[in-house]
């Protein structure tokens, strides 16, 4: 009953097809040869068949370990790595354009630090917008303008243009940020903040206070268009640098000024 079950099963789940065929083909045979109702031609041709589709069998299962082998060499490598604290670069930051649409459109609380975070602002403006409405904490800080840290921004651009162009920027956030002040049914806070120099690297705080919450810091480049190299903490797995990453922006609201048109009365509570 166990090995009819087996069977079943993998035949449903396409398995070890080969091995049933060949088996079919060589009681075929077996009965044909008995009975005596094929030549010896014949019966000489099947069994060539047979051996092909148990070459062919066997060949497939050695490609499978094969595999499954270098899958597992490769996961050995990986547990290493881990445990000697010497992970892979690739295996460390996020693949690609960071995207937390997801994961802000459940938060309550959303830290931002950046230079101009003005890509950022823009694409998230309508989840902000939504997440103010139902009473979420939001802190924004970006370089500020009437600082050196435009200049100072500039020297690391790839364009190189000229510092009003980062300030444009930087102008262009407060606009879009501003136009979500005057909603009359908006429960939550939002602050801004703006840093007399330019941060070493971007934070990304989500719901930092609870247990589930995540931390993503982003490096920044020098002179170049690629994306940022983007890495994830959160506080069950990294308490100690997710502690680390949440106390450093504190320490950059801690050197930064309010923006007094922001803050917890810019937006009406109900």
């Amino acid at each position: 009953m166990r090995r009819l079950r087996k069977l079943v099963q993998d035949l449903t789940q396409g398995r070890n097809l080969e091995v049933y065929l060949t088996l079919v083909v060589a009681l075929v045979l077996l009965l044909l040869d008995v009975l005596g109702i094929v030549s010896d031609e014949a019966i000489a041709a099947g069994i060539l068949a047979t051996l092909a589709l148990l070459a062919l069998s066997v060949f497939n299962n050695r490609e499978s370990v094969d595999a499954s082998r270098a899958e597992i060499v490769e996961l050995k490598q990986i547990l290493e790595r881990q445990i000697r604290g010497r992970a892979s670069a690739h295996e460390f930051f996020i693949a690609g354009r960071l995207d937390l649409a997801a994961e802000l459109e459940s938060a309550d609380t959303i830290y931002l630090a950046g230079v101009t975070l003005n890509r950022t602002v823009r694409d998230y403006l309508g989840i902000i917008d939504r997440r103010l409405q139902v009473g979420a904490e939001i802190q924004i800080l970006i370089i500020d303008p009437e600082s050196d840290a435009p200049k100072q921004a500039l020297l690391r651009d790839y364009k190189q243009t000229s510092d009003e162009f980062i300030r444009n920027r930087i102008a262009s956030t407060t606009e879009m940020l501003r136009a979500l002040l005057p909603l009359s049914n908006a429960r939550g806070s939002l602050t801004l903040w703006y840093l007399p120099y330019v941060p070493s690297f971007g934070l990304f705080l989500i719901d930092p206070d609870k247990p589930n919450g995540r931390v993503y810091v982003e490096l920044y480049q020098h002179v170049s268009l690629d994306e940022n190299p983007t890495f994830i903490l959160e506080r069950k797995h990294d308490p100690y640098y997710y502690d680390f990453f949440v106390q450093q922006f504190n320490r950059l609201l801690s050197r930064a000024r309010r923006d007094e048109g922001f803050g917890e009365n810019s937006l009406t509570r109900s």
